[in-house]
């Protein structure tokens, strides 16, 4: 069996299916992608049981005899290395069924060549396969505004593998919510959420989905399922990821958290000079000392942070008030407040204290600029992070 592969498409097909390969394989037919000849187009498929992967390229120049096999196996990783040494676009691979050897020309002259072992296809696990073709759609999305969305969440979920309910999002009515389960909740909001219903994304998902998109070269992100897994897959079903979906007793609690501005003083900062007063104080900040004790002036037009520590230091910065006539005085922890407010895209952020709740809301609506069918466009989003406070007598 021949065929010649386009290095660009080869590329992209192999990244994606890299996603789900057994990366602790206890056999070698784990760690390989199964490759299928079919007509004129290749498909690869891979799985570690967890997630699978599969993409579609058109290749050129087969050649089969009748009755040969249409499939080998091979290591992905190894093909991106040729891939990444090559300066051609073609490239041309040769299976030998008897030997179980593919050969893989990627020279100017063609007759340099690099050979790979395959394993048996018959012993590539292939269940799976179906899942694809047989999938549900659930809705049909922009993939930078998924990724954008996903990745704002991905901070506001526990780094505490222990914490099993709150290690997932959720997409639910328009809104992709995120917590720790302890001091901080996340939540982005935007259209195409519109019609994704109790919809849970993994934690351990979001860096391959990212990864999916950005590979793939994908503008649009169709969602599907089925009764065991989530897939994500190119609007055409060229590339495909699927991930097993988190059993019922796993699943974060619903949270239902509507984004909208608390009935408390609120007021509008431009959030990177507020990083870089906090990265200020924290110079002078100790490790059992990382509390920053922030205040609003009566016209709400000036914001002061000062250091807890013995010898304190001093800033601030201009601020606009938006709304409330309750003081505004407490004590946030740097770090904290640092990764929360850098997840903010926007340059303004309206952070919004509430005394009683003993929480800071900090909030922040724009739009995000997209291409779709070579046209630019643009869709509106609002984002919100709920961060509980620490608080000190007399802050």
């Amino acid at each position: 069996m021949e065929f010649v592969a386009f290095k660009n498409d080869l590329r992209r097909a192999i990244s994606v299916v890299s996603l789900s390969v057994d990366s602790a394989a206890l056999t070698p037919v784990d760690a390989h992608a199964l490759f299928r000849l079919e007509g004129d187009k290749v498909s690869l498929f891979s799985t570690n049981k967890d997630m699978v992967s599969s993409a579609t390229m058109v290749v050129k120049d087969v050649k089969i005899a009748e009755g040969e096999t249409n499939e080998f196996t091979v290591e992905p990783k190894k093909i991106l290395s040729l891939i990444a040494a090559s300066d051609v676009d073609d490239i041309r691979f040769s299976y030998d069924p008897e030997k179980m050897t593919l050969s893989v020309y990627a020279s100017e002259d063609q007759l340099s060549h690099l050979s790979f072992p395959s394993c048996d296809p018959e012993k590539f696990l292939k269940t799976f396969i179906d899942s694809f073709s047989k999938a549900t759609k659930i809705k049909s999305m922009n993939s930078g505004i998924l990724v954008h969305a996903i990745r704002f969440i991905s901070g506001f979920l526990p780094t505490d593998v222990k914490n099993k309910k709150y290690q997932h999002s959720y997409i639910d009515d328009g809104i992709i919510y995120g917590s720790d389960g302890s001091n901080k909740i996340g939540a982005f909001g935007t259209p195409d959420f519109k019609g994704i219903e109790s919809l849970v994304i993994r934690k351990e998902m979001i860096s391959p989905i990212v990864a999916l998109i950005e590979k793939s070269d994908m503008d649009t992100v169709k969602i599907q399922s089925t009764s065991k897994m989530i897939i994500l897959s190119s609007e055409d079903g060229s590339y495909n990821f699927g991930f097993l979906r988190v059993p019922k007793d796993c699943e974060p609690p619903k949270l239902s958290l509507p984004i909208k501005k608390p009935d408390v003083t609120g007021f509008n900062l431009n959030k990177d000079i507020l990083l870089k007063r906090l990265k200020r104080l924290s110079i002078s900040a100790t490790e059992n000392v990382m509390g920053i004790s922030i205040s609003l002036d009566e016209d709400g037009n000036r914001l002061t942070m000062k250091s807890l520590n013995e010898r304190e230091s001093v800033e601030s910065m201009e601020c606009s008030k938006l709304q409330g006539d309750e003081p505004v005085k407490f004590v946030a922890e740097y770090r904290l407040m640092k990764n929360v407010l850098s997840l903010f895209k926007t340059e303004d952020v309206d952070l919004f204290v509430d005394n009683k709740k003993r929480r800071y809301t900090a909030m922040n609506r724009g739009s995000l600029q997209y291409f779709e069918k070579g046209e630019e466009k643009s869709q509106s989003f609002e984002s919100m992070g709920i961060v509980s406070l620490a608080w000190s007598e007399g802050a």
